[in-house]
């Protein structure tokens, strides 16, 4: 497993809050290949069940800049599923947008927050496509939680046909790409 960057945030951080666009799926919820006209299907992998928020960035210059508008929703991942993977059905991101994580929470009222100058794991995602975008690892030191990248396409591939077999001919790798991000403030 290749691992490609480690982030690190100490104390509290705010937590941002905006509407919702969509949810994550239920192991075994069935989807209809034909639902997905405008929208596609992100497959996660996450080795722990901390609550995150999901949702569309700006993206120009090999950046990403900000989080578009009100377009991330939660994606609680308080019982996730077996095998540690989240199901997310996703309005196809457009010219100019990724998708990506914006907040882990942990340990009370503690977040996780990506901010300028870390680098954001992300995806373009079209219609009517199902992918595995990697696994997001969060690991606690102390008071400080660290997040790492990697990758195990046969565990998501297993784990798709088990609980949505449906999708799993579909089912293609389609890594995230980690990008700087430019213009948010720095957190402290």
């Amino acid at each position: 497993m290749k691992k490609y960057y480690n982030a690190a945030v100490f104390g509290s951080i705010s937590m941002l809050v905006s509407g919702c666009q969509s949810a994550n799926m239920r192991p075994g919820e069935h989807v209809k290949l034909e639902d997905l006209s405008d929208a596609g299907i992100v497959v996660v992998g996450m080795n722990s069940p901390l609550p995150s928020r999901w949702g569309k960035w700006a993206y120009s210059d090999g950046k990403v800049n900000a989080i578009v508008g009100s377009a991330f929703f939660s994606t609680t991942n308080v019982s996730p599923p077996s095998n540690g993977f989240i199901v997310m059905k996703v309005g196809s991101t457009s010219a100019g947008t990724r998708f990506g994580p914006s907040v882990f929470s942990y340990v009370g009222n503690k977040y996780f927050k990506y901010c300028s100058g870390m680098r954001l794991p992300s995806l373009e995602v079209k219609a009517g496509e199902v992918i595995y975008g990697g696994n997001i690892n969060a690991n606690m030191k102390g008071e400080s939680l660290f997040l790492n990248y990697d990758y195990d396409f046969d565990a998501a591939r297993k784990f798709i046909a088990q609980y949505y077999p449906e999708l799993s001919s579909k089912l293609q790798e389609k890594r995230f790409s980690l990008y700087r991000i430019g213009s948010l403030p720095n957190c402290y």
